[in-house]
């Protein structure tokens, strides 16, 4: 099994569009796109097709924006709670928020507000029906405990009964070295892009990480194994 650090992981995406031309949104649309695509694999038969995805600022967020749009075309329904201000958002997270809120996807409800306790707590009853929870919030560059208001969000995810998918890592869990944050997600299952990632595969961090899977999404295998092996400049 191929593992990347955080830094590697960073190297990957700085290469992929430097060298091999791949841009940041075509890898952020396979993430979602692949990710949607392994939940509805994963999906039971009887439960609700209905998701909801919490998305962060960063790319992580915009990898969830992504998934719900693609699990919409899967017929699922989905809830998408984003708790930042467009001004907050990276790149091609906003680009993908401004995608989404502009197509006609009927099936996709998207709630924008900040991710509080209180406010979180007004959508329970709306939301109980849902058979997924996604953690989109943070991805691997992030270190330290989560910050408001991400920490609420997690602490919200934790209590629910339904099954729940962290996308890339955990969030609260350190990458490199498997330190968890408080809060940290409790994942049934965690859906990794690229390559495992050290913090994955300790085995304290397995009741955090759940089922873990590895989503290609389109890096050039020659390109990976220049990295792995420290061969890139």
């Amino acid at each position: 099994m191929d593992i990347l650090t955080r830094k590697q992981s960073r190297l990957v995406d700085q290469l992929a569009m430097r060298d091999h031309g791949i841009p940041s949104l075509i890898l952020m649309e396979q993430a979602g796109r692949e990710s949607a695509r392994l939940l509805d694999q994963l999906h039971r038969a009887d439960d609700p097709r209905h998701v909801v995805i919490l998305c962060g600022k960063g790319n992580n967020g915009g990898d969830g924006l992504v998934m719900a749009r693609h699990l919409e075309q899967l017929h699922y329904r989905v809830e998408v709670i984003l708790g930042h201000p467009d001004a907050q958002l990276s790149i091609d997270t906003a680009a993908n928020l401004q995608r989404l809120t502009e197509s006609d996807q009927s099936g996709i409800t998207l709630h924008r507000l900040e991710t509080t306790r209180e406010n979180l707590a007004r959508l329970d009853k709306q939301l109980d029906a849902a058979c997924w929870y996604v953690d989109a919030l943070l991805g691997t560059g992030s270190q330290g405990n989560p910050r408001p208001p991400s920490d609420d969000a997690i602490r919200w995810l934790n209590q629910k009964p339904a099954r729940r998918v962290a996308l890339d890592i955990p969030s609260g869990l350190d990458c490199d070295s498997g330190e968890t944050g408080t809060p940290c997600l409790k994942a049934e299952q965690t859906f990794t892009f690229v390559a495992a990632k050290p913090g994955l595969l300790l085995p304290a961090s397995q009741p955090l990480v759940g089922t873990l899977h590895v989503i290609d999404i389109g890096i050039p295998q020659e390109l990976l194994n220049a990295i792995l092996a420290g061969s890139t400049s």
